[in-house]
């Protein structure tokens, strides 16, 4: 039963990044590509505040980190006069690294507990360590 809730959990969200490529794409006839970027971006900052016991404040959060990242590409494309496309494609393409800061390194543990039988920590020098061995 878990796996059924967890699959229509997981299809509603993407039907509204769907929803989103949609709307540029056929309704506003834009080519851009800051939804996927976007997307990605609010769910690691929900994911963050969430991890953190803070729910609520991460749903507003992710969507204002959202926002965020479309008021760079409007900016991209009015004032710096960058193509849309382009200008989504870098703002998407920069949303990588700040996904990636905001959930604290590429391999970072949200939860800092026990996953599947391991402790997860970050080792000094930046590497993943999983019960004493370098990944």
């Amino acid at each position: 039963m878990d796996f059924l809730l967890d699959a229509v959990l997981l299809g509603m969200e993407y039907a509204m990044l769907a929803l989103g490529v949609y709307i540029t794409f056929r309704l506003l006839n834009l080519p851009d590509l800051t939804v996927d970027g976007s997307f990605a971006l609010g769910m690691a900052v929900s994911t963050v505040f969430a991890a953190a016991g803070h729910t609520y404040l991460g749903l507003l959060l992710g969507a204002l980190a959202g926002a965020l990242a479309g008021m760079v590409t409007a900016f991209l494309q009015t004032v710096c006069r960058i193509p849309p496309i382009l200008a989504g494609i870098l703002t998407m393409s920069g949303l990588y690294t700040v996904n990636i800061t905001v959930l604290g390194g590429s391999a970072a543990c949200l939860s800092r507990c026990r996953a599947g039988g391991h402790s997860c920590a970050a080792s000094p020098s930046g590497r993943r360590q999983i019960a004493g061995r370098r990944t």
